[in-house]
């Protein structure tokens, strides 16, 4: 800071330096802004995430139940040609 004849800050030097501060705050807040957005979004994905996996979970739940069921009856009809077959 420059020093009038007195050893004292000018106002238009304070005024200057308090200016550069008053931006700096503001850009801090701007960036502070969009990181809040950004995680906002992040946690928007992690949630549509979630909600795929527990959905994928239920679809495999549902597929072993299909295929378990699938696999009884085939086994039945197996045991039955055989019954059949032997019977014959």
């Amino acid at each position: 800071m420059t020093d009038d004849s007195n050893g004292r800050v000018t106002i238009a030097v304070l005024g200057n330096k308090i200016d550069s501060l008053t931006s700096v705050v503001l850009q801090t807040n701007a960036n502070l802004t969009d990181v809040g957005r950004e995680v906002g979004e992040i946690r928007t994905d992690i949630a549509v995430n979630e909600e795929r996996w527990v959905n994928h979970k239920d679809l495999h739940k549902r597929e072993r139940s299909v295929l378990g069921a699938v696999s009884a009856a085939l086994s039945t009809a197996a045991a039955a040609f055989s019954v059949w077959w032997n019977g014959k």
